[in-house]
């Protein structure tokens, strides 16, 4: 049965997938009632009778879509040329619409949504989970499906009515697909949808669009960072290729044949990280790249009056702040610092190991001047808490136990780094970039609350045992190392 809880947020999504030139959203109760919030809902118009649905087309001068949530048939709207289309959850049944399964999260919003013609489960493409719970999904999912019953697993369905072509077209007529699935993303300022787009049962490309300005700058960036990635010559790594249009991008699909589903720490990671360093290291004052100029932001955030409402704790959030400032204030920004290509979001889920080779996709958060070894301890910091739920204690044993390995030694020594100078760059900017954001957002995930209190236990071990400490010594020399292929 299709779900009437389906939220805001879902709604515009959906129509920005199916409808991308729709200027207004337009949804149509029918005398009911539903459970949304439009307080921050732009462009988008509730209707709750006939009448008023008329009154809408006879004076409506630009091109909508309608969302029917009521009991009847909208489409006697045929005529009208600015009509786009219809997202119906109704229980209504009419020829000529095509049907969308999906999947929720756990909280209820939509997760993944896709035709239930579907020859594949095609979604799968965009899940990297790991561990027997997300094999037996995946198992679980194919099977379903291939028998035509995946409808056991799918959370609702929803119909679409396409009123001037026949099904859904992207902005790259170029690439052929047969099959599709949308991810909805992570809700939040970032937020963005995936199109996993499939031909002949093998998912080849996927397209993300941006559904907020902050998003539209990371998938600009991730673009561009691709781009100049592609000059480098790569023994360890693979990287998407990419092509844009307007706002979007499409990349390829870098999933090797045969993949290990160990998320262990390996050689193999060490060697893409010396890769992306012998290909883009540089050695400069920190003071004027991008990376120092968001812990400034975050800093002055930290400035402003505390003013939290989503069930942060004010007593961990004032001593994080806290703690942040007295180590910013440590750091002298003008001293020379080994830099290099850095992914930014280096994690399990943004990665397959293939045969002695590490495919990285998602560049959005890449810059070419994070301080090295940045993504080794994001690694170590985001698995730990967000996939084994470790406490900072154990990140800090398997960090310690990691630098004892020869490949760590010998970054250390090849670019002279003091590895507590550059894990504290690492939580520094980790703070200053995610705290702001999540103060000001009006839900979070659970998974926030972990991290929140993780970076506590760090930043409180760096001053329980350096409180009386100098600020960081400057490397004396810039490094001897060459940037030559």
């Amino acid at each position: 049965m299709p779900n009437h809880q389906v939220s805001i947020s879902d709604i515009i999504l959906i129509n920005k997938v199916i409808f991308p030139t729709s200027k207004l959203v337009v949804i149509y109760l029918a005398n009911r009632t539903l459970d949304i919030d439009l307080s921050n809902a732009s462009k988008v118009l509730v209707i709750k009778n006939k009448i008023g649905l008329k009154q809408f087309t006879a004076t409506n001068k630009i091109l909508f879509s309608l969302v029917n949530f009521s009991d009847i048939s909208l489409l006697d709207l045929k005529n009208q040329s600015l009509f786009l289309g219809l997202l119906d959850f109704s229980n209504t049944t009419t020829a000529g619409y095509q049907t969308y399964s999906y999947l929720n999260n756990p909280d209820g919003s939509i997760r993944w949504f896709f035709p239930k013609a579907n020859k594949k489960a095609c979604f799968l493409a965009l899940y990297n989970g790991s561990g027997w719970k997300a094999r037996l999904f995946v198992t679980t999912s194919k099977l379903l499906n291939k028998i035509g019953r995946l409808s056991i697993l799918t959370d609702g369905h929803f119909m679409v009515y396409y009123h001037q072509h026949d099904g859904f077209k992207t902005s790259f007529p170029e690439v052929p697909f047969d099959d599709f699935a949308v991810f909805t993303g992570t809700i939040g300022e970032n937020r963005k949808a995936i199109i996993a787009l499939s031909s002949g049962g093998k998912t080849t490309q996927f397209l993300k669009i941006p559904l907020t300005d902050a998003a539209i700058k990371l998938v600009k960036n991730e673009f561009c960072q691709l781009l100049h990635l592609e000059s480098f010559v790569y023994h360890s790594t693979v990287l998407p290729e990419v092509k844009n249009h307007n706002h979007q991008i499409m990349v390829s699909n870098i999933s090797p044949e045969r993949k290990s589903e160990d998320q262990r720490w390996s050689t193999v990671h060490w060697q893409s990280l010396s890769e992306l360093y012998r290909n883009t290291y540089q050695c400069k004052p920190l003071i004027n790249t991008p990376f120092w100029k968001t812990i400034e932001a975050g800093i002055a955030f930290f400035g402003n009056p505390l003013l939290i409402k989503n069930g942060l704790s004010e007593e961990k959030i004032t001593s994080l702040k806290n703690y942040t400032i007295s180590l910013f204030n440590r750091i002298d920004p003008t001293n020379i610092s080994a830099l290099g290509m850095g992914h930014g979001d280096f994690t399990p889920w943004n990665m397959y190991v293939g045969q002695g080779r590490l495919h990285i996709y998602d560049w959005e958060m890449s810059q070419p001047d994070y301080p090295l070894l940045f993504d080794f301890f994001h690694y170590y910091f985001q698995k730990g808490i967000l996939i084994n739920r470790e406490n900072f204690t154990d990140i800090q044993k398997k960090l310690q136990k990691q630098f004892q390995q020869k490949e760590a030694k010998q970054i250390l020594a090849t670019y002279r780094l003091d590895k507590q100078t550059y894990y504290r760059l690492y939580l520094l900017y980790i703070v200053c970039y995610y705290l702001p954001k999540y103060l000001v957002q009006p839900k979070l995930h659970t998974q926030v609350h972990w991290l929140v209190s993780t970076w506590l236990e760090a930043l409180e071990n760096i001053y329980n045992s350096s409180n009386n400490e100098n600020p960081i010594p400057k490397l004396d020399t810039p490094l001897p190392v060459s940037t030559s292929n």
